[in-house]
């Protein structure tokens, strides 16, 4: 029992819940300017959704609340709530609507990890291989190609897309989980800040030998943008593992990119010191 009640009635189906909550705030993450209405709430969803398909778990229900101004077209919002719950197979159960001078959306999920063992930031270990699902930067790169036109082209460009619209990796974590991965996160802050939170929790260090983008974006935006949305995992057998994304998923980028080491201190791109800064917000 969804939406029209007091509270939404769902039945789990695993024994283990994944839980996770996020807001988007106007000036902060995003300017109208730039996003429809519909690209706020599809977003909204999306940043939600990657935190479950980073512990290899399945979304299943959707909470969300909207607040804007008295002329600001909230339904606009609910309908790319809507869209993203469609796309990615999860119900959207309940929220509320109230007024503000700012818009925020807040969302809420509830997934499964469908009795698998979740993945998480503290179980890298020495040997590992760190894999990544796809090329970062690319919503760096978006975010100043649509600062600097000031407005939402009709037909945004792959960048453009890229931050307006992410994709969750929740196939490529599922994959992941069940072909034994132990630990992962969703690259959100930039993939050198979220590589050195899995080190800080499992108490590692890492060699980085690449990392993977393609113009316009930079090195800078690979490593330091954020709002990408890959997933980094961390696997005994990197190359099988990316072996086995590419059977389940077509035309999937994943690639490895260098090693867990036990040496905490250690933590190096091209055997330089890589610095610990990202998207912070």
């Amino acid at each position: 029992m969804g939406i029209g009640d007091d509270c939404a009635v769902v039945v789990p189906q695993s024994k283990d819940l994944l839980l996770c909550s996020d807001m988007l705030v106007e000036h902060t993450h995003f300017e109208t300017s730039y996003f429809r209405a519909s690209d706020i709430g599809f977003k909204s969803v999306v940043v939600n959704l990657s935190d479950i398909a980073a512990m290899g778990g399945i979304p299943k229900y959707v909470l969300c609340a909207v607040s804007g101004p008295k002329n600001f077209p909230i339904d606009e919002v609910l309908e790319g709530v809507q869209m993203a719950c469609y796309t990615y197979n999860a119900d959207l159960v309940g929220g509320d609507i109230s007024r503000s001078t700012e818009i925020v959306v807040t969302i809420s999920v509830v997934g499964t990890s469908n009795n698998l063992v979740p993945m998480l930031r503290s179980k890298a270990a020495p040997g590992d291989s760190i894999v990544i699902t796809g090329p970062t930067g690319r919503s760096s790169a978006g975010l100043r190609s649509l600062s600097k036109k000031g407005q939402r082209p009709e037909h945004p460009s792959e960048v453009e897309l890229a931050h307006l619209r992410p994709k969750a990796r929740v196939t490529a974590g599922r994959v992941a989980a069940e072909f034994g991965t132990k630990a992962a996160i969703d690259i959100s802050d930039g993939l050198a800040l979220d590589l050195h939170r899995v080190a800080d929790a499992s108490g590692v260090g890492f060699q980085l030998e690449r990392v993977p983008f393609v113009s316009p974006a930079t090195a800078e935006d690979a490593l330091f943008g954020g709002e990408d949305y890959e997933l980094l995992l961390f696997h005994p057998d990197g190359e099988l593992l990316v072996e086995m994304l590419e059977e389940v998923l077509e035309g999937t980028r994943a690639t490895v990119i260098g090693k867990v080491v036990e040496d905490p201190t250690t933590r190096d791109l091209q055997g330089e010191p890589l610095l610990k800064r990202g998207y912070l917000h």
